[in-house]
């Protein structure tokens, strides 16, 4: 859900553009589930090698 393309002033001159970006997120997602990613951010959790590896797997292939 906090993946997305952003185009080069954003992302690069403004920086993200973050208060536009959750805002965006936010009207896709509804206010929760970006409140949980929020939280989520905070909480010191990490993404292991397995997991990452499983996602890898997973696009393997796959053409976008």
């Amino acid at each position: 859900m906090n993946c997305h393309p952003q185009c080069n002033d954003c992302n690069v001159v403004l920086g993200g553009n973050l208060k536009v970006y959750e805002q965006r997120l936010k009207e896709q997602y509804g206010e929760d589930n970006i409140e949980a990613l929020k939280q989520f951010a905070r909480s010191g959790g990490k993404v292991t090698t397995f997991e990452i590896e499983i996602v890898v797997d997973k696009y393997k292939g796959v053409v976008f």
